[in-house]
This record gives C-alpha cells, structure tokens and sequence, in this order.
C-alpha cells in the first residue's frame, strides 16, 4: 500500500511538471514569437542569406527564376519596399555587414578603404558574423565577399571561409579556402563559381549538422551573378533571345536637361549601344538561371535533413542596376529606383507564406535582422533596425503600418548643436531676408563651406535662385506693380555696380600679363639672406599670423592638386596608348569582340560608352508613407533633384520647381542631420510630417542614399 501511494504521488509530480513544462513553451512561443530565446541553443534556427551581385528588381529579373519566386515568393514574403542605401557593390557589402550607413563605416567606393587595414581593424571585428560566432552559431561564407578583398587572411568571425579574391567572376579566379589560396580555371564542371559555392554550402551544413547536431548555423551564399562578365552555364547560353524586359518608359531617354550633369551631357544611345543593352539583359538572365537552381538545391537540402521549418532564408542584391535607362547603357551608382530598389524575400518560422510586406526594408536592417533572428540584442551602434518584427504573422494584414522612421528629428526636436547642426543654421542663416550678394563664402574657405550643400542660393532680398535655374521671388512682387518696378531697379543697380567691377578687374588682370617678370635663377642663400630677419620673427612662432586660418585650405587644395595630377598623367598615358575611351572627369568603358568569353558571343564590334562623371556625389533622402512616395536628392555641385514616385515612378521628369521654398529648406535640414547620424537611436527616430500643403499625421520612414563616384 505505501509503495503503491508512493508510485501515484510520484506520477502526480511527473504530471504537474509536465504541465508546468507545456504552459512555460506555449507563454515562451507566445511571449517570444518570433524571437526565441537565448539560452535555448538548441532550438535557435538556422540562417541561409543568399545574396546576388547587381540584381535590380525594376527591370525584371526576378520574371525568369521561377524556382526562387515559388521556394521564396510563394513560400515567404516579399518585401516590395526594398532598397540600398549606395548603390555601389563595396559600400552597400560593408552596410549590409556592419548595419552601418556609408558614412560610419567609411567605405565610399570600390576602392577606397574597401577591404582596408582600416576596415579590417575598425569595423570587420564588428559584423554579424563575429556576434553570432562568438554564441555558437557555426558561422560560414562562400562567394564573392569585398571588392578589394585580397585573400590573405580570414576574416574574424567565421568557421568556414571560401571567399573570392578581389571582384566578381565566375571562370578564371582565385579563392581563399580556410586561409589556402585556391586557383580556378575555364572548366564547367569543377570551376562554375555559382555551382561550386552551392555545393560547397550544402556539404558545409551537412556536415556541421552531422557533426554537431544541436548547433545553428549561418551561411551566406554571395554569388556573382549577374554582374559581369556575364557568363552563363553551357545548358543556358540559348536562353531568351528576345529579352526585352529592360525596356523601360525610361529606356534611352536622354537627354534630360532637368537632371544632373551626366543625365545632361549623355544623348540617345546609337544603334549599336541598343544592340548591347539587348545582349547585356540576355546573358544577365542567363546567369541568374544557375543562381534559381542554386536556391531550388538549398531547398531540397534543407527538406531533406529536416531544417526547412527551423531556417530562415533570405534573399537579396547588393543593389539594382541599369541597362539603357536614360540613354546609361550600363552601370550602377544612379540614386534612381533602377539602382536603389533590390529584390527581398525572406521565409522561416512564423514568416507568412505568399505575403507581401510594404514596409521599408534596407540593407542596413540586414545585420539587426540576423542578429534578432538569433536571439540577440542589437549592437547601439548599428544604424539599421531588426525587421523580424514585421514578419510576424499575426500582423502581415498588407496595411502600411509604418512603426519606425528613417529620419530626422524635426527642427524643434534639435536640443543640443552639432557638427550637422551648426552647418543646417550656417545655411538657414544664408537664406534669410538680409542675405545679400556680399554674404557668399569667400573663395579661400570654399572646402569648409562645401560640406553644406545649399538648396537654394540669395542672390538679392527678395529673390533667390535654384541650382537648376530656377528663380522664384517673394509672392509680394508678383502682386504689387510698385514693388516689382523698385525691385527691378535694385537689380539693375547692382547688375551695373558688377559689371563695372568686373571690368576693373580685367583691366588689372591684363595690366599684369604685360607687366610679368621674367624667369629669375636667383640665388637661395641670397634669398634666405636677405629676408632672415624676416624669417627670424616667424621661426619660433610656426605659422604666418596671416596663413593660420588657410593651413587646413591649403593642405585641401594640395590633395586635390594632386589627384588633379594624378588623373592628368593617367589622361596622357591613355592618349599615349591610343586610347580614346577616356574623357576627363568621365567613367567610360570599352567593349570589343574578345570581351564576352563564353556565349551568345558579340560580334558587332569595338564602341565606347561613358556612364558616370566624378561630379556623381549625391545625398539622397527617399520617403514612403501612406500619402507621399518621395526621393529628394542633393549633388555635390549643388544640384537638386526630387520626384514624385506616385505621379513619375519612372523619375522622367525633375520636379524640384514645383516645391515651396519653406519645404526645400524642410528637406535640407532633415537630409543634414541624416548625414551625420549615428547608431539606430538617432539615425531611426519619429519625425514630424513634412507640410506639403495637406494636413496629415502619418509618420514617415526616410533614409539616406549616399555615393561617391569611382570607377565601377
């Protein structure tokens, strides 16, 4: 009897714990979901990004990979709002690692600082994969990692390291395996850089699984497709002969007057740039057809070892391209929908199946996400936001519940100046009613002012003048006879009181040509001699009391003086080759009969094409919300650019006329503070609404696209 009231005492614990145990995982997948808790490591899911090089999504790619839209598409959600935050592949590989903007990590280009000693000491110590090794996570990478990766060493952060040294290409390359270099040569069946890296990932997570059963994994699959050279597997090579899905309303339209100056300067493409732009987009879909059986291979793998219901995949570009749009005939770098909008699937637990999210995605939210999906709390200093969020399947309702914003605080949110601050009152202060002709900065100080790239510039007190030659005035001139006469009278006074200026000027300036010495050989130690006294008083002192404030101009006008030179010998060096695909200031590139070695082949000759110009620096600011869908964007000249997505949303027309002066000065100050944020606290807060003549509350999400020019 006491041994059997013991057994039934014994099963009423085992029962009341049990039931303990199922409440405590229902309130934990309730409390956690999608988020699963951190010291449950053998529950963590894995987590597969796959990632292609310049796969635009406007020009539609995604249409020929049907594999990849039924596995993600059908069985994931699509973001539809995604986006780069510099369409460039270098700095927007280094946002996507880091959750950084451009102007944290300090990676501009594809050349500079890419992959530098200082990227690696800096910010390579910090990407996603060091944060999710250093918890268990068997961490792995395989394809194309930085532009100028020189494969030397091994990254921090990953267990299993098969990268691409230096650019992108799919035969003829060299890969770092596990710190080894490995050289490939021009053969299918061994040599396929999408086919290799596939097979290699899907043996990588076999094993780890067979090896250490309990333990997550985080692969990143970055193929090279569909960036050039473009070559296709031999089964694909006859694949769509008559793609035409690139021809856009944009298509070779050109010139736009209204647009920045390389949109100004480049015609209508000819006969035989059309003739590539149709082969380009042929053999770009040739290849992403390997890359759609690369995913559908991931698929099975997963269904087969039992992981697809514990896995998060995602799927994204580095960031879109172009091919023929505005007369480009090809390339990146343009802060247009073609080049900023990437394609963004993700499926995994609780992920909606066929669900299409409209919130804003960027490529900086990459590293949160990862990081979130993990179980851990994101780094302050990541300037994305987790969108994990947003893939919960209680609320995809396909409502544009837009819960963060990518913005700036609002001008009365300002307490405290910044750097960013002071520059945005610097330009307020320019743009007030006493603002005269005399107010414009002083030559000597022009690489300190250059940072504040004005909207708008005052020439007198009532009037002032767009960088697109544009003149709006005070609505008073337009009104009142007397005041437009006196104006116009002011004008003309200082029009007169210029040019008489101007004429002094050029009388002293060819009083000196007349009046030039010539060459002297005078002697030095005469020289020094005659003025040490002079010398003398300035020795101990360091710096000419009247040089002090023109040391830091100085030292700017040398390093541009020098890369001036530098270009100019580059310049003759081509001319001296022969070379006549080169412009100064232009990024221009040749194409001939050698240049595609695999097929479809061309056959139509040399040409020379230029897609880009130094002068291609933008700050970019892109809204979406439930009543604007917008992007406005400054340019280093001065530039200003803005379109209405809904009403334009192929960005034909520029539209920055049609803007009151009190929003442009909106816009400027809310793109300044964007420049010099940092971490998400301050690069993701809640905003007030723009006043564009309508009342509204909906909040915004704005972020910034940033680019510098280089060659691609």
């Amino acid at each position: 009897f006491l041994s059997l009231v013991g057994l039934a005492a014994w099963l009423l614990v085992l029962l009341a714990v049990l039931a303990v145990a199922h409440a405590s995982v229902f309130q934990s997948n309730q409390r956690l979901k999608p988020r699963f808790q951190r010291d449950r490591r053998n529950i963590r899911p894995n987590i597969i990004l796959i990632l292609t090089d310049d796969q635009d999504i406007e020009l539609g790619s995604m249409q020929v990979m049907n594999k990849t839209r039924r596995i993600m598409e059908q069985g994931g959600t699509h973001f539809s709002n995604a986006f780069v935050t510099t369409p460039m592949c270098c700095p927007s590989r280094s946002s996507m690692l880091t959750g950084k903007y451009a102007h944290n990590h300090n990676t501009y280009t594809n050349n500079e600082n890419c992959s530098s000693p200082s990227w690696q000491a800096q910010h390579e110590p910090r990407t996603f994969g060091v944060y999710l090794n250093s918890t268990g996570y068997r961490t792995a990478f395989f394809g194309k990692y930085l532009n100028e990766y020189n494969g030397t060493y091994i990254p921090p952060g990953w267990k299993e390291w098969v990268a691409m040294v230096k650019n992108s290409r799919f035969y003829n390359y060299t890969l770092c395996r596990n710190g080894v270099r490995e050289k490939h040569g021009f053969e299918y069946s061994k040599d396929y850089l999408t086919d290799l890296i596939t097979n290699d990932s899907i043996s990588y997570f076999r094993m780890s699984k067979k090896i250490y059963p309990h333990r997550p994994i985080m692969m990143v699959i970055s193929h090279a497709a569909p960036h050039g050279p473009e070559d296709a597997a031999p089964q694909y090579t006859t694949a769509f002969p008559n793609a035409s899905q690139h021809i856009t309303p944009s298509y070779n339209y050109a010139p736009n007057p209204d647009k920045h100056w390389i949109m100004r300067y480049t015609g209508p493409m000819k006969p035989i740039h059309m003739e590539f732009t149709n082969m380009l987009q042929r053999k770009r879909l040739q290849t992403l057809l390997s890359v759609d059986d690369s995913v559908e291979k991931i698929y099975n793998m997963l269904v087969d070892t039992g992981e697809l219901d514990n896995t998060f995949v995602i799927y994204t570009a580095d960031h879109g391209y172009h091919i023929g749009q505005f007369g480009l005939v090809k390339g990146k770098s343009m802060p247009y929908e073609f080049d900023i909008r990437v394609p963004f699937y993700i499926r995994g637990p609780n992920v909606e199946a066929g669900g299409i999210n409209p919130h804003i995605v960027l490529n900086i939210d990459l590293a949160p996400t990862i990081l979130d999906i993990a179980g851990m709390d994101v780094p302050p200093d990541m300037d994305g936001k987790s969108i994990l969020k947003l893939l919960d399947t209680d609320h995809t309702t396909g409502k544009l519940r837009l819960s963060k914003c990518k913005g700036m605080a609002s001008l009365s949110a300002v307490q405290k100046p910044s750097v960013s601050s002071i520059k945005a009152q610097i330009y307020l202060q320019s743009m007030s009613t006493d603002a005269s002709v005399n107010s414009e900065p002083q030559e000597g100080v022009y690489a300190a002012k250059r940072m504040c790239v004005c909207v708008c510039v005052c020439v007198c007190f009532r009037c002032f003048f767009l960088a697109n030659d544009t003149v709006k005035c005070d609505v008073g001139l337009y009104k009142s006879l007397q005041a437009w006469k006196d104006h116009k009278l002011h004008i003309d006074h200082e029009i007169e009181t210029l040019q008489t200026k101007i004429k002094n000027l050029r009388e002293i300036r060819g009083h000196l040509k007349k009046a030039r010495p010539e060459a002297c050989d005078c002697n030095k130690y005469y020289y020094k001699s005659k003025y040490k006294s002079k010398l003398r008083k300035f020795k101990a002192g360091g710096v000419h009391p009247f040089r002090k404030g023109q040391e830091k101009d100085k030292k700017a006008w040398l390093l541009l003086e020098q890369k001036r030179r530098k270009k100019l010998r580059k310049l003759l060096k081509r001319l001296r080759n022969n070379d006549t695909c080169s412009m100064p200031g232009l990024t221009c590139f040749t194409h001939d009969n050698q240049h595609w070695q695999t097929a479809p082949f061309w056959t139509l000759g040399p040409f020379c094409a230029c897609t880009s110009a130094n002068n291609n620096t933008y700050w970019c600011m892109r809204t979406i919300n439930e009543t604007h869908n917008f992007l406005f964007c400054e340019f280093a000249t001065g530039f200003l650019e803005y379109f209405d997505i809904n009403t334009d949303p192929y960005q034909l027309v520029n539209a920055v006329n049609t803007l009151d002066r009190y929003v442009l000065n909106q816009l400027h100050v809310q793109l300044m503070e964007l420049r010099g944020c940092k971490g998400h606290k301050q690069c993701n807060p809640r905003t007030r609404s723009l006043d564009f003549g309508e009342s509204h509350t909906h909040s915004y999400r704005d972020w910034q696209i940033h680019f510098a020019d280089t060659d691609n």
